[in-house]
């Protein structure tokens, strides 16, 4: 009896490091963009494009994420017409440019004050491209910059659990490398741009963490220990 005891013990034992390893890299974005109703363009793109996948391979990530208006204020600009032309992999690049290989909590990013970023596009198409210049502004204003869009502010943390953070920003961050210089697209002074306090939020209540999982594996584990 003692022998089975030891042998089940074993097994869990892996089984529960394997539902760590596998919880922690299982993460789908799109579901939990799902809960964010200013996000479904950008939540689109990050689906059909296959990036969701691209994010799930435990590396970390973070996201600065165009809401819907920032979209819809994109089509107004009369020099932005190339947004609606591009094609697929195009597409694919300017939704990279606004994501970053590294984890960073809202007090990170609250502390930082002015860092040059690669962005995943300038992993997979220039590394001396597609940079992101992100400044905090008194402890509360964080801004993100690109050579030709100025002062697109992050307005919201959606989700942060290692090893991705996820962030709403107030305007599509247009990389040069694609859209070039233009003159139309103007941020409005920064005394008019109202301090957002990115406060800690809760993890969305329909996305499961992977210490949960682990704990009911744990459960029914000693649970079925004990019947033996």
């Amino acid at each position: 009896m003692a022998q089975i005891r030891i042998t089940l013990f074993f097994f869990f034992f892996l089984f529960f490091l394997l539902s760590i390893t596998l919880s922690s890299t299982s993460l789908n974005v799109t579901t939990v963009l799902s809960y964010s109703e200013d996000l479904s363009i950008t939540t689109n793109f990050i689906s059909t494009l296959g990036i969701d996948a691209e994010l799930q391979d435990g590396s970390n990530f973070t996201l600065f994420l165009p809401t819907d208006t920032a979209f819809n204020n994109l089509s107004a600009a009369s020099d932005t017409y190339k947004f609606h032309s591009l094609l697929p992999f195009q597409q694919y690049n300017l939704i990279k440019a606004h994501m970053i290989r590294a984890y960073i909590t809202p007090t990170d990013l609250q502390s930082i004050k002015i860092v040059q970023r690669q962005t995943l596009s300038s992993e997979s198409v220039d590394l001396d491209g597609y940079l992101l210049n992100i400044t905090a502004i008194n402890n509360s204003v964080v801004e993100l910059q690109t050579p030709i869009v100025h002062h697109s502010i992050v307005t919201r943390a959606v989700y942060y659990r290692q090893p991705i953070a996820i962030y709403t920003v107030t305007k599509v961050l247009l990389p040069k490398e694609m859209f070039g210089i233009h003159k139309h697209y103007h941020a409005p002074p920064l005394s008019q741009i109202r301090p957002h306090i990115l406060r800690p939020q809760p993890p969305n209540s329909g996305v499961s963490s992977g210490c949960e999982f682990s704990g009911l594996v744990l459960y029914f584990m000693f649970l079925l220990l004990s019947c033996i």
